[in-house]
Formats: structure tokens, sequence, C-alpha cells
């Protein structure tokens, strides 16, 4: 899971310019589709999931 980003961590590695380089959060739909900008916009399901699925983890 990438996250969290945005307003949450503002110094995150993933920001530049007040916005996530990967493009994260991404939307949920029905079908991939190609969007004017050149990327393709994928199947996502809605599958519910969220940080609190993430089981930490620290063996040290």
């Amino acid at each position: 899971m990438h996250g969290p980003c945005d307003r949450d961590k503002p110094g995150a590695p993933c920001m530049k310019e007040r916005k996530c380089m990967k493009r994260f959060p991404k939307a949920f739909c029905e079908t991939t589709t190609i969007v004017p900008d050149g990327y393709s916009n994928y199947r996502r399901r809605d599958r519910q999931l969220s940080n609190r699925w993430v089981v930490p983890y620290n063996p040290y």
C-alpha cells in the first residue's frame, strides 16, 4: 500500500510541489481506459482496504 501522503504527510518522499509524484490516491473505476494525458487509467476495484488492514511488523 502507498501512503499516507498529501495533507497527512507533506514531507513524504513521494511529494513534490504539494502533489504525490506517484499520482495517488487513484480513483476506482470499472474498466481500463486511456485518458487524454496519455496515461492508462486501470480498472481498480473498491475493496474497502485501508491502512487498518496492514499489520505492523518489525522483527528488531
